[in-house]
């Protein structure tokens, strides 16, 4: 019998450890609802030359490296303050047996912060429990490397012929092979959600014991699947932190380098594209962005171009791996990745040997974001008043942006665009020396069209037709020009019916993965002779 541990909850790792009072270094996680909703949160601080240094990620808040300045540790009592796109946030609380615990001033009334002290676990621990695992009847769960130890977690669901993703979160290491899930401590500080890894007498993680609250203990059984591997590459910006996913099958293996969409992302946010290609028998490398996770550089001064040579870079070193066929490499782009391949593409020495862009076009990204809030506001209930309000707050925020002007006469304008119907949709920015400006202003020069004129490999692009951020029609039309204009005749432009931006999500809670983009990528893969 194998010796069994215990297992865990459906959640993100960290290691929660204890430390001496009065010191705030390391990593800690855990939530804020500044924002108006609760967020998962990750603080990091360190003490150089006796001051302390920080920095905040604020899941899906456009913040990831952000500078925490001015922090203060008094007898028990801390301070400090974070220059987010959405304002400054000053947090004051106090530090308890391990726990970060106070009122954020800069944000939404009533504003709270809670922090858990975490560590880093051994890297082997993280090796060990990444893999699919079985939680019963229909339900598997995919646990993929995130970053310092943390992982995340995908809950899937088989119905009929549907696969549906049940949950999704993060896992926190709270001891040797111990986790504590993200659902248990981002809205109040709590450690009732576990999970332990099983391993047998020689060492292998053979599943999982799960613990909540208010239901009995379940355990999961590892099954096989694709192999991850975490790797480090060398880009132009410093050194680049991803994941490496391997088919369960020998080698060598056709691959792709997956270009992930806007924001502050991780290598995990694209876990669901990358088992597509998984089943299409592609080994799969993905990333994080600058200043994200553990990759080097600042998020918000690394413009197209360089996220492009992180790609180039990216290309190189899964062409070099001995597991890969590299012959057979090629490249994918969603989104915001539909800009930054192409130009990876025409700019490594060795081009991709074709390429995929899913909901990208070469449309201008001010003209796409206009177009984005004017629809999203309307499919929300808006009138056609408010979609153009909505519209012309994005043009005069993207003008901001570009050529500077009267500060107060633009902060008026966010400022009456938060308490609008649709201030969420159009993300106003509240801080005038806000590093987001710096990413936006870097596009202002920026052709959308100079790359994929220049495409000479096969070429398929995908859109779904009901796609509310990327303007379906136009984008298509330009993909037209561009290929008339190259004379590139391998291409193809399809729009999936039915199809939202994230292609392979369909419509539904919970949502269910859909399978006809990948099957459109397997049919044209094999009548382009890969």
């Amino acid at each position: 019998m194998p010796r069994r541990i215990a297992a865990a909850s459906l959640g993100v790792a960290l290691a929660v450890v204890s430390a001496p009072a009065q010191d705030l270094t390391g990593t800690w996680a855990g939530g804020t609802n500044a924002t108006g909703r609760w967020l998962f949160a990750v603080v990091r601080i360190s003490s150089e030359a006796s001051a302390l240094r920080g920095s905040i990620e604020l899941a899906g808040a456009q913040a990831a490296g952000v500078p925490v300045e001015e922090i203060v540790l008094d007898g028990g009592r801390v301070r400090f303050r974070a220059r987010t796109p959405l304002g400054v946030m000053a947090f004051e609380g106090s530090l308890r047996d391990d726990v970060l615990d106070g009122t954020v001033a800069g944000g939404a009334p009533d504003a709270r912060l809670h922090l858990v002290r975490v560590a880093e676990p051994p890297a082997s621990q993280a090796d060990a429990a990444v893999g699919s695992y079985e939680l019963g009847r229909n339900q598997h769960l995919l646990l993929t490397y995130r970053a310092f130890g943390l992982l995340t977690g995908i809950v899937l669901e088989r119905r009929g012929n549907r696969e549906l993703v049940r949950r999704a979160f993060y896992a926190i290491p709270s001891g040797p092979d111990r986790y504590v899930t993200s659902g248990s401590i981002v809205q109040a500080v709590r450690r009732d959600e576990t999970l332990a890894l099983e391993r047998a007498t020689d060492g292998a993680v053979t599943g999982m014991r799960w613990t909540g609250s208010n239901a009995p203990a379940s355990r999961a059984r590892r099954v096989s699947g694709p192999r991850q591997l975490a790797v480090g590459f060398d880009g132009p910006g410093g050194r680049i932190a991803g994941t490496l996913f391997l088919p369960d099958a020998p080698g060598p293996h056709p691959g792709v380098v997956l270009v992930g969409g806007s924001g502050p992302t991780g290598r995990d946010a694209n876990v669901l594209r990358a088992r597509e290609f998984l089943r299409l028998g592609h080994a799969v490398l993905m990333w994080d962005k600058r200043g994200v996770g553990e990759t080097d550089g600042s998020y918000f001064t690394a413009g197209f171009d360089d996220l492009a040579g992180d790609a180039v870079g990216a290309l190189a070193f899964l062409r070099a791996r001995p597991e890969i066929d590299a012959s057979r490499v090629g490249m994918t782009g969603h989104s915001q990745g539909g800009w930054i391949a192409p130009l990876a593409a025409v700019r490594a020495e060795r081009p991709p040997a074709w390429l995929v862009i899913t909901s990208g076009g070469p449309i201008p990204p001010a003209e796409q974001e206009a177009w984005r809030a004017a629809t999203q506001a309307r499919g929300a209930g808006g009138s056609d008043a408010e979609a153009e309000a909505a519209e012309a707050f994005m043009r005069r925020k993207w003008d901001y942006a570009f050529t500077g002007g009267d500060w107060e006469e633009y902060l008026a304008e966010a400022m009456r665009a938060r308490g609008a119907p649709w201030g969420e949709i159009v993300n106003p920015v509240f801080v005038q020396d806000s590093l987001g400006w710096a990413f936006m202003r870097s596009l202002r020069d920026f052709d959308p069209m100079d790359a994929p004129v220049r495409l000479t490999m096969p070429v398929l692009v995908l859109f779904g037709d009901k796609d509310d951020e990327q303007p379906v029609d136009l984008s298509r039309a330009g993909w037209e020009e561009a290929f008339r204009r190259s004379g590139n005749a391998h291409h193809r432009i399809v729009t999936i019916p039915g199809g939202f931006h994230a292609l392979w999500l369909g419509d539904g809670n919970p949502r269910p993965l859909v399978s006809s983009p990948t099957d459109i990528i397997r049919e044209w893969l094999a009548g382009a002779g890969f």
